[in-house]
């Protein structure tokens, strides 16, 4: 009998087969593109406010989609500050998943330098709309994107700025 069995999260691959084309509704909307994206709820575990410090004087846009989860208000609260003080923030509640692909081709890397991921379904889908993918360190993720992803380490503010940067910069 065997103790451990491997379940391997998975995508809709049927979304971003063919790749989606860059949502144009959300530039007219917001403006942006080739910015900084993060899709996820608003908590610590997923960073938000390390992101925002580490990314502070870079000059591009970040967008981070996903609502804040409500034990986490506080934390969400304050990353909407920091964020209003850097400018070039936006925090956005919710969008139905299905425009999601077209957003994930439009920005330019996809940042989850979070505290534990298996790996980040968030992550799986920004690559597979060809969206650069930088991670975090700590979890399954190296298992899943290989030489594919920046990876950064959550507690190092230069960790994840180097990743971005080097995201940022790659074909």
């Amino acid at each position: 009998q065997r103790k451990v069995d491997v379940v391997p999260n998975a995508i809709d691959t049927g979304l971003y087969q063919p790749l989606p084309e860059p949502s144009q509704s959300f530039v007219e909307q917001y403006g942006l593109r080739d910015f900084v994206l993060q899709v996820g709820t608003v908590n610590p575990v997923k960073n938000q406010l390390g992101l925002i410090e580490a990314l502070y004087d870079l000059p591009v846009p970040l967008v981070f989609i996903g609502p804040v989860q409500p034990a986490y208000q506080d934390y969400g609260a304050a990353c909407k500050a920091l964020g209003a003080q850097r400018g070039r923030v936006v925090f956005i509640d919710q969008l139905p998943h299905s425009q999601l692909p077209g957003i994930y081709a439009l920005a330019a890397v996809h940042a989850l330098p979070s505290w534990r991921e298996t790996p980040g379904l968030v992550s799986l889908e920004a690559a597979a709309a060809g969206c650069r993918v930088v991670t975090t360190s700590i979890g399954s993720t190296r298992d899943y994107f290989g030489d594919l992803a920046w990876y950064c380490y959550p507690n190092d503010p230069a960790s994840i700025r180097k990743a971005v940067e080097l995201a940022l910069a790659a074909p």
